[in-house]
């Protein structure tokens, strides 16, 4: 669900060389938009932290059609070291250079449906997803959860990057890796939260922040439209 301030908190761990370090994933919807190949498109951000600090910040625009589909039509990624930017990763927008918007979410996907394009960046191979099993029970540390969505996610070249579990409503509750997963990431819902009017002005400053940024180090891409902007 694409509710403003609507925050999500899903702990486990990554692979870091040969160790399994504790993980937090921290993903928050803003009010921070931004228009993106015609369309009006909405920031989530994830914020990675491991060992306890913040190793990775990621914006990922997001918009949703009349149908009720959510489409991912850009995103922009900065690594940490010691809490300094050290380099940034995939940054796309959709209708910049090539790349085109992929489906993220059907509005009624199930396993009968073939794999779906969920990101299209240019050049790149593209993320993929596809529905593996629907309306199965859960339980994460912070709930348990009927009518779930089981889906594998990777590469087209690979689809067993990883499995990622939707309850309606809420979300990704449950992420799990497969055979070609690099760093193994195992996440649990462990809190749902809404921000307050003041939480969410400050996640959306960061978003900000970050698009900013983006304009400077992904030049060519970035600052080709209209920075973001929080809506009114």
């Amino acid at each position: 669900p694409l509710i403003r301030g609507l925050q999500s908190v899903r702990k486990g761990t990554t692979q870091i060389g040969h160790r399994a370090v504790p993980h937090i994933v921290v993903s928050t919807v803003t009010d921070v938009i931004r228009r993106i190949d015609g369309v009006r498109a909405v920031a989530v951000i994830d914020q990675d932290i491991d060992a306890g600090q913040i190793t990775q910040q990621s914006i990922d625009w997001r918009a949703q059609d009349r149908a009720g589909n959510i489409w991912s039509v850009g995103s922009y990624t900065e690594e940490y070291e010691g809490g300094r930017f050290s380099i940034r990763r995939d940054a796309w927008l959709a209708g910049v250079d090539g790349a085109k918007a992929g489906l993220m979410m059907p509005v009624n996907a199930s396993p009968q449906m073939p794999p779906w394009t969920i990101a299209q960046p240019p050049q790149a191979d593209p993320d993929v997803a596809q529905a593996v099993a629907r309306g199965t029970r859960q339980c994460v540390a912070f709930n348990c959860y009927t009518s779930v969505l089981t889906v594998r996610e990777g590469k087209a070249s690979a689809l067993n990057n990883e499995l990622k579990y939707y309850a309606p409503g809420v979300g990704q509750i449950l992420n799990t890796p497969m055979v070609f997963s690099h760093h193994k990431d195992v996440e649990e819902l462990v809190n749902l939260i809404q921000l307050t009017p003041r939480g969410l002005a400050e996640i959306s400053a960061e978003v900000l922040k970050l698009d900013r940024h983006a304009r400077i180090t992904a030049r060519g891409t970035y600052d080709r439209s209209p920075p973001a902007r929080r809506a009114r």
